[in-house]
């Protein structure tokens, strides 16, 4: 209460009001807003509305209006995207389908300013502190729908880019601190971002550590089980991300345009709610992921641009990764897995029009990996060694020749097409099409149709690994990449002065989709195979209202997504997919009192029942597992956040003071689990955070 009175005070002081302009808002105009530009769907700079894709956009003026901490908070207000939390990492659905166990993110392509960075011996990508520090963000661009025809592998059902903030004249700091509340919850982040401009050269970091205590967790009980009590709990359950960033910017107009990135993330969490062991209160997953890439870029002439560049990236379970199976402190596992990445792109852009270009290139990865095995500490004998498992390092090579065109035939009309040929020396070559068609109907309405296949490559993990505990998943060294064919329309425009909409259906049949396969009544592992075919459609509609003061928005999505496999006598089955909810609806207010320099916001997020996961299904009915599935319960959550706006009180700098409630009117809810439990979600959460301009 203290805290929140100077809070009040600090923002109506007599001082504030001399110091401040109410007047200085950081508006847009509704028109501005609907031509925000992008560069994630053709790889060039173009509105929303011209993009030939499904694409939405999270500003950083709405990452600091809104409160969010990090990537994944804010991407969970975006239409067709959810997101289960294990407190070790947050897991991506997207569309009505969630990977599932151990998948972490990896059906999507997660990169950096156009630089890919998932731990590739996985393919998983971090979302958490951990990925970025979330003040050097500029925007995030977030594309649902096949990519691959431009990114090649593993821009499955989606694309996030993360575009980093420029750096101005003068250069500029930031310092931000923030302490997070709860029963089960308390720990800080802070976080440092500054940039320099010395002449034709440019250069900021951002870093980012947190320290969190989630002790005091406890699982939740599928239907009709008690297998665990209130006293089953987690225990040192701590969390301590750390994430860097850097680049260098180098500009002459003879030379051409030199980007240095470096970025380094750090996943350090006790995982107490993994599959392999849950409340040891011993498990520490310690992994780091690095990338360097050298971007240049240079016009030959005034419609031939060319762009080459080079990348390398380095990822491993750090000396305090640990993996505990049981309560026996005498031993634990050790995971030995890694990689080291070389990559070298070159690409030529030709421009013979305004609207009209050609995009050719040519690609190619090179990832020595270290392939995944666990041993037990102190005997240097992989488990599982007499199996047939293949360990030790392989080199997987993939090349990569694409082309993009757009077209601008009439003027109300842009065609774009690409293709793409992936060529790989352990799974089989692929090739990716897409074609986009953008009708502006007047000035007020436009359409889009858009047609495309991807891919998603099989990561070394799910090709080659042992197991971590008896009958615990293996490798499958036959995995086929999981494809997947996808159609979009879209109706798009201004309902009225302040009012904007969009309104999608899609079509997606994907094929090869990889699942874990159970243990058939008899002492055998979990194996993932190419073993069903899914049909998802739906519909994803969202509105937007803007004016001087009060923004607002609002999306429904459906999702009806189907599996067809084969059960135990190989007969045809069709169902639901799991872990996915069906119904979604996400809505956010924000209102600015100028007289008090106060920004208020209110996010709300309805989430449907979802089926709990295969494992979970098993224990709830394990002889009709694979048709008598059970649901986790829908919930509602409410989050608020109030801040301060154009406050300037040390050295005419901006000073942001912040207060956020999440799950404001404290939901009980869960997230589907993978052993014999789902997973607890945090209840009513405060933060304070606090963000001064140096």
């Amino acid at each position: 209460s203290d805290l929140l009175c100077l809070f009040i005070i600090s923002i109506t002081s007599n001082y504030a009001q001399e110091k401040l302009n109410p007047k200085r808002l950081l508006e847009m105009s509704l028109a501005d807003l609907m031509n925000v530009r992008v560069v994630t769907a053709s790889k060039y700079s173009q509105t929303i509305q011209e993009a030939p894709a499904i694409i939405s956009v999270i500003t950083a003026k709405q990452i600091k209006e809104r409160g969010y901490q990090n990537v994944a908070e804010a991407i969970s207000s975006i239409s067709g995207i959810d997101i289960i939390n294990d407190h070790l990492q947050y897991n991506l659905g997207i569309r009505g389908i969630n990977e599932g166990m151990r998948a972490y993110s990896r059906i999507v392509k997660v990169m950096i300013d156009n630089v890919p960075i998932s731990f590739r011996s996985s393919s998983e990508n971090f979302l958490g502190d951990e990925l970025i520090p979330i003040n050097a963000v500029k925007r995030i661009e977030i594309v649902k729908g096949p990519s691959s025809a431009l990114y090649g592998a593993n821009a499955f059902l989606g694309v996030i880019n993360i575009i980093t903030k420029n750096i101005n004249q003068k250069g500029q700091t930031n310092i931000a601190v923030s302490y997070k509340a709860a029963d089960n919850l308390n720990g800080y982040k802070t976080e440092v971002f500054t940039s320099k401009k010395i002449n034709k050269l440019k250069f900021y970091a951002a870093v980012s550590f947190s320290n969190y205590d989630r002790s005091g967790l406890s699982p939740t009980n599928i239907p009709t089980k008690s297998i665990y009590n209130a006293s089953d709990k987690s225990q040192n359950d701590i969390a301590r991300p750390l994430s860097l960033f850097s680049k260098l910017n180098y500009s002459d107009e003879n030379l051409g345009n030199f980007n240095f990135l470096f970025s380094y993330q750090l996943l350090d969490k006790h995982g107490a709610f993994q599959d392999w062991g849950t409340l040891t209160n011993r498990n520490r997953i310690s992994i780091k992921n690095m990338s360097f890439a050298l971007n240049y870029d240079k016009m030959i002439s005034e419609s031939l641009e060319s762009k080459i560049y080079l990348g390398y990236a380095n990822g491993k379970p750090t000396k305090n990764n640990r993996l505990e199976i049981d309560n026996n402190s005498s031993d634990w596992i050790i995971r030995d897995v890694g990689y080291n990445g070389y990559d070298i792109s070159a690409e030529m852009k030709y421009d013979f029009g305004a609207k009209n270009n050609l995009i050719v290139g040519y690609d190619i990865t090179i990832d020595d990996q270290n392939l995944q095995t666990f041993y037990t500490e102190g005997i240097n004998i992989p488990l599982q060694a007499n199996q047939g498992i293949e360990y030790g390092d392989t080199t997987f090579i993939n090349s990569g020749i694409y082309i993009e065109a757009s077209f601008n035939p009439a003027e109300k009309l842009l065609l774009s097409g690409g293709l793409r040929l992936d060529l790989h020396n352990i799974y089989e070559d692929v090739l990716n099409y897409r074609f986009g068609a953008t009708y502006f109907i007047n000035d007020k309405f436009y359409t889009k149709l858009l047609v495309g296949s991807s891919f998603k490559a099989p990561s070394a993990t799910q090709l080659y690994t042992n197991y971590i505990v008896p009958c615990g998943v293996i490798g499958n060294r036959n995995l086929r990449p999981e494809r997947a064919n996808t159609i979009d329309m879209l109706l798009g425009g201004k309902l009225a002065k302040n009012f904007k909409y969009t309104l999608d259906g899609f079509y997606t049949i994907i094929t090869n989709k990889v699942g874990l396969v159970l243990p058939n009544g008899l002492v055998s592992n979990i194996k993932p195979e190419n073993l069903s075919e899914i049909h998802s459609a739906g519909v994803e509609v969202e509105l937007n209202h803007y004016s001087h003061n009060f923004t607002s928005f609002i999306n429904f999505s459906y999702e009806r997504s189907i599996v067809q496999s084969k059960n135990l006598i190989l007969r045809d089955i069709k169902q639901k997919t799991e872990l996915y909810p069906g119904i979604t609806v996400k809505f956010g207010a924000d209102y600015k009192i100028p007289s008090a320099f106060i920004n208020i916001y209110l996010e709300g997020k309805y989430t449907g029942a979802r089926i709990a996961s295969q494992p979970n299904s098993f224990v709830f009915d394990p002889v009709d597992f694979r048709d008598r599935r059970y649901e986790l319960n829908p919930y509602f959550i409410f989050d608020l956040y109030l801040s301060t706006y154009n406050c300037k009180f040390f050295n005419n700098k901006t000073t942001t003071f912040g207060l956020k409630i999440n799950n404001l009117f404290n939901a009980d809810y869960s997230f589907p689990g993978f052993k014999n439990y789902d997973i607890p979600a945090f209840r009513r959460i405060f933060v304070i955070n606090f963000n001064q301009e140096i």
